[in-house]
């Protein structure tokens, strides 16, 4: 599989030289540096972990080799650049030349037109098909926030009170990944991940694939906001649709970008205008994420 991790650009006023990936098969292990014992050069912003996975964590620091100072370790993240499309997918739609650190635009600039393309994609439909985390705004962003739902449904006989999530697709509740289910008991919070059973004939049970929670208890009025959660979610594969919405809203911000006429001149892009073929693009992309937009059962008052 692999992962691709680009770095920031140096700080400024800084006289950092080189530059090292760690990575961790958890998000609070042990981290050992991958890149070479001094890192690689600071021109270079860009490493590719052939061994990564899914589940690889990693860290980053600069590294000046004069005098082996290195910067403190950067939060752990798990590489978001190319989860809907790559790199190399934007650079043959966009016929381009091989895209690196030094071209114009170089891999930082288009892996952020990629994140930025997939942030959209999740917002817009209110959905996603790689992880994500509750209550952020990023796919960048890998730590969960509450969600505060009501429960305001009535017991159901043979399933329960259903608390309907903001998102499908949700991760099989884990406390050491950060997840979360607290119901207010009148004064306190109660954590029923480590005081109750999960299952479908004990204390809760949830549709992970519809995102829908059930609680077996009998309650015999409402809880306005008594219910927040922290979970991650979203689907294991990118669909087709997905993965043509990003690419071409990639491309889009890119040929939009002040720097298009010097790596694609008018003309050689398509026999059709710039302004057309991007007019035609974009239609497409509405088209397509009007398709994929969710229904969300209201429920919840956050």
């Amino acid at each position: 599989m692999g992962n691709l991790i680009i770095q920031d650009p140096i700080p400024t006023d800084s006289n950092f030289d080189k530059w090292k990936v760690y990575n961790s098969s958890t998000k609070s292990g042990t981290y050992s540096v991958i890149n070479g014992t001094s890192g690689q050069a600071i021109t270079d912003l860009s490493y590719y972990d052939i061994n990564g996975t899914s589940s690889t964590w990693y860290k980053t620091s600069y590294f000046r080799n004069s005098d082996s100072t290195e910067s403190s370790l950067s939060d752990a993240f798990q590489p978001q650049n190319e989860k809907y499309a790559t790199i190399r997918q934007v650079e043959k739609f966009l016929r381009l030349d091989i895209i690196s650190d030094t071209t114009t635009p170089n891999l930082q600039q288009v892996a952020d037109v990629i994140k930025r393309a997939q942030d959209n994609i999740d917002y817009s439909t209110g959905h996603a098909w790689r992880k994500r985390y509750s209550g952020t705004k990023s796919g960048d962003e890998q730590t969960a926030r509450y969600e505060y739902y009501d429960i305001e449904h009535y017991f159901e006989y043979h399933t329960g009170r259903p608390v309907y999530l903001k998102h499908r697709f949700a991760y099989t509740l884990d406390a050491n990944e950060g997840d979360a289910l607290e119901v207010w008991n009148g004064s306190s919070w109660e954590n029923w991940i480590s005081t109750k059973t999960e299952g479908r004939g004990n204390d809760f049970w949830l549709d992970y694939d519809e995102g829908v929670l059930f609680i077996n208890a009998r309650w015999g009025i409402t809880r306005p906001k008594g219910l927040r959660m922290k979970y991650r979610y979203g689907e294991s594969k990118v669909n087709k649709t997905v993965e043509e919405i990003c690419i071409k809203m990639a491309a889009i911000e890119l040929l939009l970008g002040e720097s298009r006429s010097a790596f694609i001149p008018e003309g050689s892009f398509s026999s059709l205008s710039m302004g057309r073929r991007i007019e035609i693009m974009q239609k497409q992309i509405d088209n397509n994420l009007g398709r994929l937009r969710e229904f969300q059962v209201v429920s919840s008052t956050n």
